[in-house]
């Protein structure tokens, strides 16, 4: 019912990339942009789109649309 995409962000610095953040961002089945925020780590932003998707879906639920 939704994707889950999780990218790195870098910035180069002179010669060298360093790790700035991890975008995450939930999209429902049509490719609508649900949420898209930055996380420190890849955990956090796993842990966040698991919340924010399993929040989505118990409201759908509620609804009675799932």
């Amino acid at each position: 019912m939704f994707q889950k995409t999780i990218t790195t962000q870098f910035a180069t610095i002179g010669k060298r990339r360093h790790l700035v953040g991890i975008l995450a961002e939930l999209r429902d089945e049509s490719g609508l942009l649900l949420h898209s925020q930055s996380y420190d780590t890849k955990d956090d932003a796993v842990l966040a789109l698991d919340a924010l998707a399993h929040e989505l879906l118990v409201d759908c639920a509620d609804r009675g649309l799932v």
